[in-house]
């Protein structure tokens, strides 16, 4: 390989390891937390509770139909995963990359080795777009927002997720997502997330609200 080829995806490397360190996660040994849980559904509302535990699905407490309640878990397994702790090395440091064009409007674009074929956009060390290859197409997260944290580093707060087919590049669905966060001892625990989805099928908004946190002790990490 040339040494030209060495450089660029050396500089590819650096690029995504910025943005990693740039992202808030919890601190490792985070214990997990609990909260109270309101779901949002249009009109109609319903109230439960939640704990998270770090490599565990949310215990979820909730009265709603089961549509609903898959989506619950899904969300919020998804914030807990994204602000988990995770070294570099164990996620993206695995994966060769490289740089491929020119800077453009959301940054440098970075290909990805890795199983789903992923791309970022990363523009002064963060990552403004994301792509990745799933059925039944391309994946795509269009990242416009962004708030600091207590520690400096930053997380999304609004962004769209969009499914495209892979044939025609048809938009299948689209999700507009606002999360808001609540601080404490400087870690962002999740408050808010309301979606907006759009589909052939018409549009949903759902909101899921956490309010009442309460840090889990160490002892009750493996309750």
């Amino acid at each position: 390989m040339a040494v030209a080829d060495l450089l660029r995806r050396d500089e590819a490397d650096a690029l995504v390891r910025d943005a990693h360190l740039n992202v808030h996660r919890h601190p490792a040994g985070f214990p997990g937390f609990e909260a109270r849980l309101r779901l949002s559904v249009e009109d109609a509302v319903s109230v439960g509770r939640v704990t998270v535990r770090p490599g565990s699905p949310p215990e979820i407490t909730i009265v709603a139909d089961a549509d609903d309640r898959d989506w619950v878990a899904q969300e919020l397994s998804s914030m807990a995963t994204h602000r988990a702790h995770r070294a570099y090395e164990d996620g993206d440091g695995r994966f060769d990359k490289d740089l491929a064009g020119p800077e453009g409007p959301f940054g440098r674009l970075v290909h990805m080795a890795d199983p789903m074929l992923s791309t970022y956009r990363i523009e002064n060390g963060h990552i403004t777009r994301i792509g990745r290859t799933i059925p039944p197409g391309r994946l795509s997260i269009v990242i416009q927002d962004q708030v600091a944290a207590p520690d400096g580093r930053s997380v999304a707060t609004h962004f769209t997720v969009l499914v495209q087919d892979e044939e025609s590049g048809a938009i299948l669905t689209a999700d507009v997502y606002r999360d808001a966060y609540a601080v404490h001892d400087a870690v962002l625990l999740p408050a808010r997330r309301r979606v907006v989805s759009l589909s052939p099928g018409g549009s949903r908004t759902r909101e899921l609200t956490l309010e009442h946190h309460r840090v889990l002790r160490a002892d009750e990490v493996t309750a």
